[in-house]
């Protein structure tokens, strides 16, 4: 379980990067392979997935409300408020 949350997170972290950062981290060897994660830092890689699941939900709605004010603007409408 515990590299499976592990393998979530890397994942996610790639996500974030530039290409070329991502590749780094990628090729780079791990030289402290053995050492078992701590429930800490399970607890970290669950809350990391948690708020970039939250971040990307509220970038989503973001965009949403920048589409319906592009539209309303496009009727005339003034009541739209700002995003």
């Amino acid at each position: 379980m515990v590299l499976l949350a592990e393998l979530l997170a890397d994942l996610t972290s790639l996500k974030t990067l530039n290409t070329s950062d991502a590749l780094a981290l990628v090729n780079s060897p791990h030289t402290d392979t053995t050492t078992e994660p701590t429930d800490r830092e399970f607890t970290r890689a669950k809350e990391f997935l948690a708020l970039r699941s939250e971040q990307r939900g509220l970038e989503d709605l973001i965009a949403k409300r920048r589409g319906v004010a592009a539209v309303m603007e496009g009727f005339g409408g003034r009541g739209a408020a700002p995003v």
